[in-house]
């Protein structure tokens, strides 16, 4: 247990991933609300779907990402009008654009597996530049001991890496839990960045994290790809 805190790339080996985070982006969601600056948002393709897909975690449409109140996965279409970004390494820039949610309706804020088998899961089309920097989305299942990676900028000064390493410890109510190897990773600001496998495909969403019970590590919560990429695809074909 652990106490929560909301806060073209096939065939990659783990001595390439320093070269995945470009594909990880800081958003500006313009709303019907304001401008919505939060987390994190990832480019990644299904085998389904036309066009490449932005994905992040819906939470951060509600209290987590400074709104006065939670979205849930029907109303993005409708709060969310354009998107602009910058990559985590800032060195580029998408221009605004027009927003298009293939957001799964029952998307549900850091929900149970039991409530919703989608969880917690925004997505947008994304322009077609942006296809080359999409990261394959795998449904395979992880086990406890597998290494994983969390693509993301983090808010801890002098802390330059973007690809995190973690180790998977199992399933929490539908969700990933994973250990992380650094000391003292601060999760603030990483939700809805990817978490890949070592062979650099999307196996969650990260959602947040916190302290292990009983020891200093700090462990991560993730939302399976197994879970929300089968609506996705639907909606894709809408």
């Amino acid at each position: 247990m652990f106490v929560l805190s909301i806060t073209c790339h096939h065939n990659t080996s783990a001595a390439d991933m320093n070269q995945l985070p470009a594909s990880v982006f800081e958003p500006t969601f313009v709303t019907t609300e304001g401008d919505l600056e939060a987390g994190k948002v990832f480019v990644a393709t299904l085998p389904t779907c036309k066009e490449a897909l932005l994905v992040s975690a819906l939470h951060l449409f509600g209290p987590a990402g400074g709104m006065s109140k939670q979205s849930t996965g029907n109303q993005i279409a409708d709060l969310v009008k354009h998107i602009s970004l910058i990559d985590i390494s800032g060195k580029t820039k998408i221009s605004q654009f027009k927003a298009r949610s293939l957001t799964p309706a029952n998307a549900a804020c850091c929900s149970n597996k039991a409530d919703t088998a989608v969880g917690d899961v925004v997505a947008f089309a994304a322009p077609e530049a942006m296809r080359d920097l999409a990261l394959p989305i795998s449904t395979r299942l992880m086990k406890k001991g597998d290494k994983v990676f969390v693509l993301s900028s983090v808010a801890s000064p002098g802390v330059k890496r973007l690809s995190h390493a973690a180790v998977v410890e199992g399933m929490n109510s539908g969700y990933w839990t994973y250990l992380y190897s650094e000391p003292g990773f601060v999760i603030r600001a990483t939700s809805g960045a990817p978490v890949v496998n070592e062979a650099g495909e999307v196996v969650a969403i990260n959602l947040g994290g916190g302290s292990k019970a009983g020891s200093d590590k700090i462990m991560g919560y993730g939302n399976p790809a197994a879970n929300w990429s089968p609506a996705i695809a639907s909606m894709c074909q809408r």
